[in-house]
Parts: structure tokens; C-alpha cells; sequence
């Protein structure tokens, strides 16, 4: 039987044997350790078998209930998703469109039309709040057909944010544009007016605002409800270049320097100039005063008549702003010119209305 030695061989008891195996002492029952010396020890004593440690895992820890999440799975209900809203855009997208109505800003809207001739048009609409003003001239020495100065309730409407440009016009017409296309539209009777009304609300899927005779202007009637474009009233039309309830109460529409909001005798050149040119007013109206006259709805008289719809009959119709070639007593914001409807001139043009908002 062999031992391994922990002890220098004469500390063993007697009788007992030691050998000595790889620098290491084993001891056997026949050695006699008072017989022989010991055998040498080395100095740094006797060398041990050092014990081999076997490296033990960590435990594991138990799994949770349910199946670990997949990643591919994650990422294509991700781009599930993602389809599905761009889907829902698109389809918002194509509706308003369709009807023409897109949100432009906090109180506008473009009407997106496509014409007969496939070509895509922006209508572009300020939302005004319906509220109570003014009218005539609150300024004094306006000429006496400015009278007397009514007060007015308004309902909310809404109103071109450019004059009617040549570009537009034409395309709707199907004719060919007659001046460049950003211009105002010019050159049209107070009938032109009406017939463009109608065919653009056609073109947009709306229903037309005017019936009757419209080739004479006493034959056109007012379609109750109806939601199609339309010339602004009169009152509508001051009540816009005043600014609204926003109004700062400027003598012209936005200021009351003529030059920065208002194309006329003194900077124009004697012409008419791109829509837009100038500074809008405190609506986001441009060219209210100057560039080009407007009309509008009404018949006219020699004096303000407080109704809706102006006067039921007359002989003259009206258009407001001044224009390019007239001077700045005509830009007033309460300055009207009556004349027969079937004029036409280089200066006159007409601005979009459409009821409600």
C-alpha cells in the first residue's frame, strides 16, 4: 500500500519504507527508518500534484412563459403598418382632390381642378369670418354715390385670394390665353364673369350658383344653397378689402400708403402687373386696390342699399379697386364705379366668391 508523504521521511514511524517517485516520497510497510538515512529532500521540499478543478457552468435561470419575441416578425408588421398609413394618406389626398378642397393654411383653401384639356389648376380661397363693419365711406370726401355709410351683417364666405388670372380663365374657357397667364384675367363683360362661374363649379363638381337667361344679365338668377363659385356681393367685397375683423382700418386695402399695396398711375407704367406683386392685406388678399377693377355682384345705384344682394334690378352693374391706369382716389376701399355690364376693358378683371366656409 502506498501513501503519499506529507512529512520528511524520519518523522515516519518505524518499519515503514519509503520510496521515492517523481521528487515525491510514497511510503511502503517494509522501509525501516532507523536503518538508512533519509534521503535527500530538496530544499523547496517535496513537490505535490496539484489537484486538477473542473470549471463548473453557471446555472441557468429558468425561461419566462411564452415565446421570445421575433425580430423578422417585428419588422414586417412594421412595414405593414407603415403601408397601411401611407394607404389612408393617399386616399385623403385623392378625396379632397376629387372635391377640390385642400387645406393651403389656418383660414384658406386651393381647389385643385383638372380641365377638359387636362390641365391641372390651384384655386386658391381665403376663408373670411362672417362679422359686422361699416360700409361706404367712413373716411370722408368720397363722392356721394358712397352713401349713405351702412351698417351690415355678414355671414362667413369665401373670397379669391388673387384676381382671376389669364392663365385660369383661358383653360376653363378653352380659348387661348390672350395675355401671359399670370396676369388678371381682363377684358371681360360682367356675362363672361357669370358663364366662367358656372363652368369652373362644373369642372369641380359643384353645383352652378347662377340659372336662367345668361345671356342677359336680367335673366340670371341666384340658386338658392347652391355651393358653386359666384362673383362676391358688393358688401362682401368691401367688407374683404377692409380688412374683415381684422381690419386696421386703412383707406386702402392693407395700408395706408397706396405704393406698397397697389399697383396705379404712379408705379404701374400704365399696365396691369402679375397678381400678387404687391403686399396683401390683413386677410392675405392681394391686389384689392389697383391692378385690375373687379366685378362684382350687384346692380348699381346712386346710392348704398342695404340688402344682400344689392338692388333687384337696374341698369348698371358694379366693379370695385381701382386699377393700373386710374389714380389712387380710385383704390379707396369704399370706391365703386357703376357701368353697363357688357363693358369691357383692359383694366377690368373679377375676383372668385363661394358661400359658406
Amino acid at each position: 500500500m502506498e501513501l503519499l508523504a506529507i512529512c520528511p521521511p524520519w518523522c515516519l514511524p518505524a518499519n515503514s519504507a519509503v520510496k521515492v517517485k517523481s521528487g515525491a516520497f510514497f511510503m511502503s510497510e517494509d522501509y525501516n527508518a532507523g536503518s538508512v538515512n533519509p534521503p535527500p529532500v530538496s530544499a523547496a521540499g517535496p513537490r505535490l500534484k496539484k489537484p486538477k478543478i473542473k470549471a463548473t457552468p453557471p446555472p441557468r435561470l429558468p425561461k419566462e412563459p411564452g415565446n421570445p419575441p421575433n425580430s423578422k416578425l417585428i419588422i414586417i408588421l412594421a412595414l405593414i403598418v407603415l403601408v397601411l398609413i401611407l394607404a389612408v394618406v393617399l386616399v385623403i389626398v385623392l378625396k379632397k382632390d376629387k372635391t377640390g378642397e385642400s387645406v393651403a393654411d389656418g383660414r384658406g383653401t386651393a381647389a385643385k381642378v383638372m380641365t377638359s384639356g387636362n390641365v391641372e389648376l390651384e384655386i386658391d380661397m381665403i376663408r373670411i369670418e362672417g362679422g359686422q363693419f361699416q360700409r361706404g365711406d367712413t373716411f370722408g370726401g368720397g363722392r356721394t354715390d358712397e352713401y349713405p355709410v351702412i351698417s351690415t351683417d355678414l355671414q362667413s364666405y369665401q373670397i379669391g385670394k388673387y384676381e382671376v388670372t389669364e392663365e385660369i380663365y383661358a383653360a376653363v374657357m378653352g380659348i387661348r390665353p390672350r395675355t401671359a397667364g399670370n396676369l388678371p384675367a381682363v377684358n371681360v363683360s360682367w356675362l363672361d364673369c357669370i358663364t366662367f362661374c358656372n363652368a369652373l363649379s362644373s369642372l369641380q363638381g359643384l353645383e352652378p350658383f347662377y340659372a336662367g337667361d345668361l345671356s342677359s344679365p336680367a335673366g340670371v338668377k341666384i340658386v338658392a344653397g347652391a355651393n358653386g363659385y359666384r362673383l362676391p356681393s358688393e358688401a362682401e367685397w368691401e367688407f374683404a378689402a377692409r380688412g374683415g375683423n381684422q381690419s386696421n382700418f386703412s383707406i386702402y386695402s392693407g395700408s395706408n400708403s397706396p405704393g406698397e399695396v397697389a399697383w396705379y398711375t404712379a408705379n404701374s407704367g400704365g399696365r396691369i402687373h402679375p397678381v400678387g406683386t404687391k403686399r396683401a392685406n390683413e386677410l392675405g388678399l392681394y391686389d384689392m386696390s389697383g391692378n385690375a377693377f373687379e366685378w362684382v355682384w350687384d346692380w348699381g345705384e346712386e346710392a348704398l342699399v342695404d340688402r344682400e344682394w344689392g338692388p333687384t334690378s337696374g341698369s348698371y352693374k358694379v366693379f370695385r379697386g381701382g386699377s393700373a391706369v386710374y389714380p389712387e382716389n380710385e383704390l379707396r376701399v369704399s370706391a365703386r364705379i357703376r357701368h353697363r355690364p357688357s363693358r369691357k376693358t383692359v383694366d377690368l378683371g373679377f375676383r372668385l366668391a363661394r358661400s359658406g366656409a
